[in-house]
């Protein structure tokens, strides 16, 4: 997500789906996160940390997955920027 004065929208597409699978707004106040398959996006706003936090999580989580079901090290292929 780069830099905390960052405000870069974030927006996660695949060609699985012609919808916008995730997405990221800066909004004064924070970010607000949805996908064009909600009906609206969540009245929340997160703090950039926090988001940070969570895809940080995520990443870790399918690392360890790929390791222990393949045996495969995709450490490298998630290297983020910060």
């Amino acid at each position: 997500m780069g830099r905390d004065t960052d405000e870069s929208d974030f927006k996660y597409e695949s060609a699985d789906a012609p919808e916008i699978l995730l997405w990221f707004k800066h909004e004064p106040g924070g970010w607000r996160v949805g996908s064009d398959w909600q009906k609206r996006p969540s009245s929340r706003l997160f703090e950039l940390e926090e988001l940070r936090a969570v895809a940080s999580a995520f990443v870790d989580r399918v690392r360890r997955e790929i390791k222990a079901k393949l045996n495969i090290d995709v450490t490298p292929a998630f290297r983020l920027r910060r």
